[in-house]
């Protein structure tokens, strides 16, 4: 009975307070209407933000994987760091232990050499010596008897000196001889020019004849061929005596 009164009951209200009722149904139906359509754009915006918390997520992940990837890279480069650093230590004490050993080389190097140029020395002074001692018991070469013999004479001025090893004079003669307890071809072009410095630097003997030679215990046959052909005698040691070769010899 009430349903079937209803709309008498809403017709008896006043016109005015219909209107009301009825703007109030409208204003509520819209408002309805903006909240389901506010409803809608929080679901849309929920996915959106769904969505891109889904990618943030993703790259998240993608990111942290490199940054692990990186790191174990970083450790890997790391202990080959620390490897190497070993190793350039390891090398960097070999280097320094094989310096030390060249060094102490060269020492042991330089040792030797002084021991040898002393020998070479000794060796040289006892070859000199012979020949001298020789020559002064019996100062003849070939042909020619020499009345004084001089051992290590100092031509020259000074600053532009030469020593001579041997030289033998007479009144008209001079002989140059080169000592050697080893010699070399190049050692007759020493000669030569000790030869052409004594006439140089000598007027004294202006007008005496020079002669060349070379005296040693042991010389090459090339070097004594070589001193015939450039017209120098060859004295050589036959145990306690001299032997005087002068095959060839001319004035120089």
């Amino acid at each position: 009975m009430q349903k079937e009164d209803t709309p008498n009951t809403f017709a008896q209200f006043p016109p005015a307070m219909q209107q009301a009722f009825i703007s109030l149904m409208q204003a509520q139906a819209r408002s309805d209407e903006r909240l389901d359509r506010f409803d809608e754009r929080l679901d849309r915006l929920a996915a959106q933000t769904n969505a891109a918390l889904d990618r943030t997520n993703a790259a998240i992940d993608r990111l942290t994987e490199r940054v692990n990837e990186t790191t174990a890279a970083v450790e890997r480069l790391s202990r080959e760091g620390e490897r190497l650093s070993r190793e350039g230590e390891r090398i960097s004490r070999d280097i320094e232990k094989g310096h030390k050993e060249m060094m102490k080389l060269h020492q042991d190097i330089d040792k030797v050499h002084k021991a040898q140029g002393r020998a070479e020395n000794n060796r040289g002074a006892e070859v000199e010596e012979f020949f001298y001692n020789t020559l002064m018991h019996e100062p003849v070469i070939g042909h020619m008897q020499f009345d004084k013999v001089l051992s290590n004479h100092m031509i020259g001025k000074k600053g532009k000196e030469t020593e001579l090893d041997l030289v033998l004079i007479n009144g008209n003669s001079l002989a140059v001889v080169e000592v050697k307890s080893k010699f070399h071809p190049s050692d007759l072009d020493q000669l030569q020019k000790h030869i052409d410095f004594l006439r140089d630097h000598s007027p004294e003997f202006k007008n005496y004849q020079f002669y060349g030679g070379i005296a040693g215990f042991s010389i090459p046959k090339d070097v004594t061929h070589a001193a015939h052909e450039q017209g120098y005698f060859v004295l050589k040691r036959r145990g306690k005596v001299i032997s005087i070769n002068t095959n060839g010899m001319t004035a120089q």
